[in-house]
């Protein structure tokens, strides 16, 4: 028997034989074997209890995926944020992308004779009776018609008479023009579209009550259209700005292209709404109004109240030439 140090005044430990549960765990440590260690510590991820790796794994995965996500996301808020920064002033630009602009003048609400007189010689039934419209607030319109490069940022080429970045997008049909303004509206994060009849027409006459933007007569300088003479019509369209700006400061209102508008085309204003909104009826919808005259018409189709439609045998808005074309409004969405 080993000898015990005599008690000093302390407790000494005396040693304790070992007991069934340590018996025990002594031959689950031999059965199991020893257990993995990482600097002397026990490690679970190498024993049954790493079967969590997987998900631990899993769970970093998806928390870098959704970081980079939201990087993303944040960058193209900023993105959309500069672009709407420009719609303020008398003039905004609004990139498209690509390094393609699209300037913009904004109009200033107001009240004006929409239709023409019956002093007008050149007068249709369906420009009649002329009435008062107020436009209660102010929008940005393009100040030009939308060119091929502005069109290439979403569609393709498809123009019919010139080709080049600077000459109006040519070609296109009402369903077009409303399709390319639906997708530059989802990727800019505003509401790009076609402007109303009512729109339209108070900025092509820039606060005239004539015939013409420039006074009652629309002269080969103002306007890309058919004189009837032929060292001054062009006979295809030319680039946007060639000529003339109305007092507003918009560009070929009159000539060069047809432009698209919201409403479709009713026998004349009777019942005419007067607040400047599209006046669209449900039982005619391929039936568009179109506005402005283009680059193969006489200065009578030219005229600030002209307003046609699509050929009568259209079932759908879907009529394309080289003669027409759009031009586009262009505003923050609600809460902006």
């Amino acid at each position: 028997m080993p000898a015990w140090p005599k008690a000093t005044g302390l407790e000494v430990p005396r040693p304790v034989a070992p007991s069934a549960s340590d018996h025990l765990e002594v031959i689950d440590v031999r059965v199991l074997g020893p257990k993995k260690t990482w600097a002397g510590r026990p490690c679970h991820l190498f024993s049954r209890r790493g079967a969590a790796l997987p998900w631990v794994v899993a769970s970093v995965v998806f928390l870098c995926f959704f970081g980079a996500s939201l990087q993303l996301w944040r960058q193209h808020l900023r993105q959309s944020q500069s672009r709407m920064s420009r719609l303020a002033g008398p003039v905004a630009t609004l990139d498209l992308g690509n390094g393609v602009k699209l300037d913009l003048v904004r109009i200033q609400p107001g009240r004006f004779i929409m239709g023409s007189p019956k002093s007008d010689p050149d007068r249709d039934i369906s420009e009649s009776p002329a009435h008062l419209v107020t436009i209660a607030k102010p929008f940005y319109l393009g100040k030009f018609e939308v060119t091929q490069a502005q069109w290439n940022v979403i569609r393709g080429n498809q123009s019919r008479s010139n080709v080049g970045d600077q000459f109006p997008a040519d070609g296109i049909s009402w369903n077009d023009a409303t399709n390319w303004c639906a997708e530059v509206s989802t990727r800019l994060g505003v509401i790009v579209r076609l402007p109303t009849e009512a729109e339209w027409e108070y900025a092509c006459r820039a606060g005239t009550g004539t015939q013409f933007a420039f006074g009652t007569a629309l002269l080969p300088d103002h306007a890309n259209f058919n004189s009837g003479d032929r060292k001054t019509t062009r006979g295809k369209t030319t680039p946007v700005g060639s000529y003339q700006a109305n007092a507003w400061g918009l560009f070929d209102m009159h000539g060069n292209v047809w432009e698209w508008c919201r409403d479709t085309l009713h026998d004349d204003y009777e019942n005419a709404p007067a607040n400047g909104s599209g006046w669209v009826d449900p039982a005619n919808l391929y039936n568009r109004v179109r506005r402005g005259g283009s680059w193969s018409d006489p200065a009578s189709a030219c005229r600030s109240a002209v307003r046609w439609g699509s050929p009568g045998d259209e079932k759908q808005p879907d009529m394309r030439n080289d003669q027409v074309g759009f031009r586009v409004v262009v505003e923050p969405r609600s809460g902006k």
